[in-house]
């Protein structure tokens, strides 16, 4: 169960989202890449946001499996994401247009808040993070190792702990390069990459891809042996 709601407003507003419960689902629906598993629907990297999961998470909002598909509709219609079916599925992928209300809910709040949702026992959960579970006198006592983007072992990019993924991609939206942060996860997912440290991964691709092209260039070949899968970064 997702322990605390929290809906930006104003961003959900100029997305055209007007009902609150379905504001809820498109909130969990904006971090599906840290929670959902990956389906690869035509080439390309879609989530399975099973409906029930949907309901369980927002106990609280007292939702029905078809009421939950007639919300994923609804935010397809409105652009925010590409729904889709896999057998009996129901798979998303968050739009360009959807990603403006992650990236700016972000930075209005501790990334902390949206990990650490899934289970009381799950290796992501944040020691940051307000459960029911901590004491709240206890809290002074806990010491958060200091981030850092690089890792100990070679990794795939879904091993990745909650915390690493969302920093990487709040990191990699402020360095505003050329590669988006969704093509980047996308062909780490594809092609099975693993690094010790994504952020200077990614860096490197952009360097290796875009140097002495055109300005309106947006693909970039991943045929090149530099990013083979024992690469150290």
């Amino acid at each position: 169960m997702k322990y605390s709601l929290y809906v930006n407003q104003d961003q959900a507003i100029k997305l055209n989202i007007r009902n609150i419960n379905q504001a809820h689902i498109f909130d969990l629906l904006s971090i599906c890449s840290l929670w959902a598993k990956t389906i690869i629907i035509e080439n390309e990297v879609y989530y399975w946001v099973a409906r029930q999961y949907i309901c369980d998470e927002l106990q609280i909002l007292n939702l029905k499996s078809d009421t939950v598909y007639r919300h994923l509709k609804s935010l397809d219609e409105l652009g925010l994401i590409l729904y889709r079916k896999s057998g009996k599925k129901d798979c998303i992928k968050v739009t360009k247009k959807g990603q403006e209300y992650y990236s700016n809910t972000m930075s209005e709040i501790n990334p902390s808040y949206y990990v650490g949702n899934k289970s009381e026992n799950n290796s992501d959960l944040n020691p940051t993070y307000h459960t029911t579970n901590i004491n709240q006198s206890n809290k002074k006592n806990i010491q958060k190792k200091e981030f850092t983007f690089s890792l100990k072992n070679l990794i795939t990019y879904e091993k990745l702990s909650s915390e690493y993924k969302t920093k990487l991609e709040l990191e990699i939206s402020k360095l505003n390069l050329k590669i988006t942060h969704e093509d980047f996860v996308n062909s780490l997912i594809a092609k099975g990459y693993k690094y010790k440290n994504f952020l200077s991964a990614y860096k490197q691709w952009n360097k290796k891809n875009f140097n002495n092209t055109p300005a309106n260039k947006n693909t970039f070949d991943l045929s090149n042996k530099e990013y083979k899968e024992s690469e150290e970064f």
